[in-house]
C-alpha cells in the first residue's frame, strides 16, 4: 500500500519464495492497490527450492534445516499461474552464489520497489542484500523477516547482514514498522553522506 501510495517505481524482489504463498500475497496487493500509481511492477522471486544447501557454522539454528524448506518448483509455478492475475513474474531458481553473481541488470531489474528478505540465513541475506544495493533508491521498501532471530543476537542471521550492509553501502533506511513474529519494514530515505 505504501509503495503505491508513494507511487515508488521498480520491481519487487523476493529471496526465499519457498510455497510462494508471499510472493502471491504481493501479487494480489499490487492488484489492490495498483490505481493509487502508474508504474508497472514485475515480481522476482530468488529460491534454490532445494533448501540452504551448505549451512555454515554461523547460521546453524534449530529450525533452519533443508528438509523443512525444500518446496516444488513447478507447483509454485502452477500457482502463480493460477493466482497471479496476468502480472508479470519471474522465478530464478538454484543457489544465491551462482544465481546473484551476475546482478540485477541480468534479470533486467533497474530499480526496486519492495526487496523482501525471507532467506532466514546470514550469508544468503547478505548475497541477497548486496544484490539488491544497486536497485535501491529513495521510497524503496526492504522487508527483513526473521530479523529478530537467533535469539535476537545482533552477531547472527538476517540482522548481522543488515547491519553490515547499512554499513558497506551507507543507505539511510528508516524503520517503518514490525511485522508478522520477528520481522521488520525500513524504507530508504536515499545513501547517507
Amino acid at each position: 500500500y505504501m509503495a503505491s501510495v508513494e507511487q515508488v517505481p521498480g520491481d519487487y524482489l523476493e529471496f526465499g519464495v519457498f510455497s510462494g504463498s508471499s510472493l502471491r500475497h504481493a501479487m494480489r496487493c499490487q492488484q489492490r492497490f495498483a490505481s493509487l500509481s502508474p508504474h508497472p511492477v514485475r515480481f522476482f522471486g530468488f529460491d534454490s527450492f532445494q533448501g540452504f544447501g551448505e549451512i555454515s557454522d554461523q547460521d546453524v539454528h534449530p529450525a533452519f534445516r533443508d528438509q523443512n524448506f525444500v518446496a516444488d518448483v513447478d507447483r509454485v509455478r502452477k500457482s502463480l499461474e493460477r493466482m497471479g492475475g496476468g502480472q508479470p513474474w519471474t522465478l530464478v531458481e538454484g543457489f544465491y552464489a551462482q544465481t546473484l553473481a551476475a546482478g540485477p541488470g541480468a534479470q533486467g531489474i533497474t530499480q526496486a520497489r519492495i526487496v523482501f528478505i525471507d532467506c532466514d540465513l546470514y550469508e544468503s541475506a547478505r548475497l541477497a542484500l548486496s544484490y539488491s544495493a544497486e536497485v535501491l533508491q529513495p521510497g524503496s521498501f526492504i522487508v527483513l523477516d526473521d530479523f529478530f532471530g537467533y535469539r535476537g543476537r545482533r552477531d547472527r542471521g538476517v540482522c548481522r547482514a543488515f547491519d553490515e550492509f547499512v554499513d558497506e553501502y551507507g543507505f539511510d533506511l528508516r524503520q517503518v514498522c514490525s511485522y508478522g513474529m520477528g520481522g521488520t519494514v525500513w524504507v530508504c530515505a536515499g545513501r547517507g553522506e
